[in-house]
């Protein structure tokens, strides 16, 4: 039986040539997305770096002045300013926002239900830029040394302050009482 024979075919120059760019162009293509995606994640870890940068830590806390007064006051522990978006007092289901928290003391202050006087406070409202590192006092109370009853309704559930802040990239944060921890409630928009 003959035996068939079929040609050998060469390998051509052109088809090789093609193979090749084939093969590099595919390469080339692989090192590109894996590029992308390395300067993709770089790109996130200098947004986080920057966020990290300037983040505000406010706390919201108070105490006692050697026995003699009552303070209430905004700490800024982070490394950014914290921007006073709100901030507001509720007592007895009443809501006090901005400067109306001067109309809260004037009705409350040295009255039956808290028998202090007022030692200072600040105007605290929206826009105010609260310094990395700083203390600024919302308010301090003097008591009264005639009251035997010393009823403290700022440091009791009766008195709730919150604060919303923000820092500079906008990112916002909520305070929803004395020595509440901030939550974060919106984060920064792309």
């Amino acid at each position: 039986m003959p035996k068939s024979t079929k040609p050998k075919r060469k390998l051509d120059g052109n088809l090789l040539i093609s193979l090749a760019a084939i093969f590099l162009s595919a390469g080339t293509l692989f090192i590109l997305i894996y590029q992308s995606n390395v300067i993709s994640k770089q790109f996130d870890l200098q947004k986080k770096q920057q966020l990290a940068s300037s983040y505000p830590y406010l706390m919201l806390a108070s105490g006692y002045n050697n026995g003699d007064s009552y303070r209430v006051f905004f700490i800024n522990q982070g490394l950014g300013p914290a921007f006073i978006k709100e901030i507001s007092i509720t007592y007895k289901d009443s809501l006090y926002k901005d400067y109306d928290y001067i109309t809260f003391l004037n009705e409350h202050l040295g009255k039956k239900d808290f028998p202090h006087n007022i030692g200072e406070y600040a105007d605290i409202v929206s826009g105010l830029a609260i310094p990395a590192g700083e203390e600024f006092t919302l308010l301090e109370i003097i008591r009264d040394p005639e009251v035997k009853s010393q009823n403290d309704i700022i440091s009791s559930n009766e008195v709730r302050l919150k604060v919303v802040y923000k820092s500079v990239y906008d990112e916002e944060w909520v305070i929803d009482g004395l020595f509440d921890i901030p939550t974060k409630i919106k984060e920064m928009e792309d």
